[in-house]
């Protein structure tokens, strides 16, 4: 693989969402990357096939990481997957990796997810963008949980190697705790939304098991 071509799976930490869009070659044949900046990019491959292709350039495998987040959160289940940056991006996915309609989410760019008609959800991004999914609010939010809860233990362990130090100041300090609150508020925030779920809701063939407390 040339340089160039390998430069064109960058999926970099900008990119807010990977999403399988229709092509001449039929359904879900292709991805749309969304960026922070509101820029849209088409790639003409499947989002997995992107996706395994983006962990080769970071000299990985895609079985290789997901077999880390196991390790690292218990999470086998349609689990979240990160790629190692100077910036380190974790996405989520609405469904299991084999199911081609399969959306994934950078969980820093979520704002929040709301029920949309039946069995479907809305997700707020980023600069007032929003995406509709065909997956339920009470499974998308196990999913986002998922997601945040990679997120904050990747970077517990930046801090206890002493590597995040060496990316903030002392003038950043504050900016650090910051951080790490706004990922405890998010998690208790997604564990009341699941538990008030919880009282009624029914749930589906084939969705994620009942909320999970890790």
């Amino acid at each position: 693989m040339s340089q160039q071509n390998q430069i064109s799976h960058v999926i970099d930490p900008n990119v807010m969402v990977i999403k399988p869009i229709s092509g001449s070659e039929g359904m879900f044949t292709r991805t749309e990357l969304l960026y922070s900046n509101g820029k849209r990019k088409t790639k003409n491959m499947r989002p997995l096939r992107l996706i395994e292709l983006a962990c080769r350039y970071r000299y990985n495998t895609y079985p290789h990481i997901k077999a880390e987040v196991k390790t690292l959160t218990g999470i086998s289940s349609k689990p979240p997957f990160f790629l190692p940056e100077a910036k380190t991006a974790t996405f989520f996915s609405t469904h299991s990796d084999r199911v081609q309609q399969s959306c994934w989410f950078n969980v820093e760019y979520v704002r929040r997810i709301e029920h949309y008609k039946t069995g479907k959800s809305k997700v707020y991004l980023h600069g007032g963008h929003t995406l509709i999914v065909n997956v339920s609010q009470y499974t998308l939010l196990h999913q986002y949980q998922n997601g945040i809860h990679l997120a904050y233990t990747l970077l517990r362990q930046e801090i206890e190697a002493g590597e995040l130090v060496k990316k903030y100041t002392e003038t950043q300090h504050e900016e650090l705790i910051n951080i790490v609150r706004e990922f405890v508020k998010t998690l208790k925030d997604i564990r009341l939304a699941l538990n008030a779920e919880q009282r009624y809701y029914h749930q589906k063939i084939a969705e994620a098991p009942p909320f999970k407390s890790y």
